[in-house]
């Protein structure tokens, strides 16, 4: 679920980490596969492709993007 507020109309179309990885049992991580996995330039990603437009100019430049884009 979204921290986020302004997110709560969005949050069942972001794609999360676990939608996209299945991390072996003995480092699976719940917290992890909650982050929202993201695209190039900090873009959400959409669970279902054709939602690609509902997410359109969405952007995480917040601590939830490490998971996918590292630390800059």
């Amino acid at each position: 679920h979204s921290l986020r507020p302004e997110l709560k109309l969005f949050e069942r179309h972001i794609a999360r980490w676990d939608d996209y990885y299945n991390a072996p049992a003995d480092i699976a991580n719940r917290k992890l596969d909650a982050y929202p996995y993201l695209g190039p330039g900090f873009t959400f990603t959409c669970r279902d492709k054709k939602d690609t437009k509902l997410l359109h100019g969405l952007f995480a430049f917040n601590y939830s993007a490490v998971v996918s884009c590292g630390i800059s």
